[in-house]
This record gives C-alpha cells, structure tokens and sequence, in this order.
C-alpha cells in the first residue's frame, strides 16, 4: 500500500516532463529554422522598411512548386517541364556564388522574380558578395533566401549582400548535411 502514493507520484511527473519537453520543442520549431536577417540597408533616404510582417507569401514560395531558373558556373537552366515554358519565373535559385555576375547581363526574364535562394557552401562562398543596388531587372524581388550549410551567423551574412531596396526581406537557414 505504501508504494500506490510513489508510483501515482512518479507518473505524474514522468507526464509533466513529457509536456515540458513536447511544448519546448513546439516553440523552437514555430519558425521551421528560418531566421530573418534585419535590414541593413546603404540607402541614405528615410523609405520605410517593408512592415508587413507576415512569412506567409515567403513559405509559399519557398516551398511550394513555381517556375524556377536555376543558375550553377554562370549557365541559367529553366526547371519544370514544358508547361512552365509561358509562365514568368517567380524564383531564381543560385547553386553555387560564382554565378552573380548573370544578373548583370540584360535579361528580361527576371523581371518577375520574387524569390532570390542563394545557397552557399563554404565560409569561402561568402567572399562572392552580391550587390543588388545596380542590377535593374529584379523589380519584383521580394525575398533572398541564403542557404549555408556550414554555420553561419547574421553578421556574415549582412556583408555578403548589399541591396538598397527596402521592400527586400532577406532569409537564411543553416543546413548541415550528415
């Protein structure tokens, strides 16, 4: 009779670490491991950064399927199949950063792009920096999207992209491949 109280006892605290650790493990995932990176913008004007506050046209376009250009040793492949041959391209995805110098060339089929993923692979990769302020044709660019798969931190990645465009949210998750 004695050991009803400590086995009552015992299970109610084994259920209370259980919640604890699921409740924790609840609000480190809430934001899917993508942090944003705060303005840091060379502009001297007052423009108000972007408020809007919301991740959800983010999410959506960084996870769903949308007409894709693909560029990787400075040669753009178009991705999907052959109906996406009339859409726009919502997404322009960088695999290596050697490749920034495609965005000065006079290609109107970035005019459309929202979404800018850039993905980096070495500390090395962040000497390649991309400045945005002169490129003309990304009048949509809402989003860029910096995968590292090395540890990265904020301030890193704040002097690998100059960008003057206040509307510009910029994104980065670190991905550590096994």
């Amino acid at each position: 009779m004695r050991n009803q109280p400590t086995f009552a006892f015992k299970k109610r605290a084994f259920f209370a670490i259980c919640m604890l650790l699921l409740s924790v493990n609840i609000l480190t995932a809430q934001e899917n491991g993508y942090y944003e990176i705060k303005a840091n913008l060379i502009s001297d004007d007052n423009s108000p950064s972007n408020t809007d506050n919301s991740r959800e046209a983010f999410y959506n376009l960084i996870l769903n399927l949308h007409p894709t250009a693909y560029v990787e040793n400075s040669a753009i492949k178009i991705g999907g199949n052959s109906g996406y041959s009339n859409l726009p391209i919502l997404k322009l995805t960088f695999h290596d950063t050697k490749s920034f110098s495609i965005l000065n060339q006079a290609n109107a089929q970035y005019n459309d792009v929202e979404l800018m993923t850039i993905k980096v692979l070495t500390v090395a990769d962040l000497n390649n920096r991309l400045n945005l302020v002169d490129v003309g044709n990304l009048n949509q660019l809402k989003y860029i999207y910096i995968e590292c798969y090395f540890d990265c931190t904020e301030s890193q990645l704040k002097g690998f992209i100059t960008y003057d465009n206040p509307n510009i949210r910029i994104f980065y998750k670190v991905s550590k491949p096994s």
